[in-house]
């Protein structure tokens, strides 16, 4: 662990990650860093012969690199890392149940109106509770429904 600016960062050699020490620990960053240590593996299995071909020491050289990449290129780089990352800690089973077991809930307490009328506004009070099985930030959620086309629900 160091002190850097950046959460974390796949090292070149691909033998480890480096962490952000402030970030690693506190608490309140705990579901930050895990989406981080699951982005990092996302570059390890999706980027290796692109690290393969650079060499880098420090998070500021890294951060170089980064800047130098021209800029869809650099987009789609962390997009992946970033879809490799939701899919892995929320898989899509699972998420569809957390879902459905909302569905419930708001059927239970009349809300059903609501949610026909005003998804997003009900998705947004519900990420928390669809975030927390995951242990994954509340955009995490609304990301991988949004582009799964699991929000707003068939009811």
């Amino acid at each position: 662990m160091q002190k850097t600016d950046m959460e974390a960062y796949l090292r070149s050699d691909l033998r480890g990650v480096v962490v952000d020490h402030d970030h690693y620990m506190n608490e309140k960053f705990a579901n930050r860093m895990r989406f981080s240590f699951a982005h990092e593996l996302g570059h390890f299995f999706l980027h290796k012969d692109f690290y393969a071909m650079i060499v880098f020491e420090s998070a500021a050289e890294w951060k170089e690199i980064l800047l130098s990449l021209p800029d869809t290129e650099y987009r789609y780089f962390e997009y992946q890392a970033n879809e490799f990352a939701g899919r892995l800690l929320v898989p899509r089973e699972d998420l569809v149940h957390e879902i459905e077991n909302a569905l419930k809930l708001l059927e239970l307490n009349n809300m059903l109106e609501y949610l026909k009328a005003d998804p997003n506004a009900v998705l947004s009070r519900i990420s928390t509770q669809l975030s927390r099985p995951f242990g994954v930030s509340t955009d995490v959620i609304e990301r991988r429904v949004d582009r799964e086309k699991l929000w707003p629900p068939y009811v």
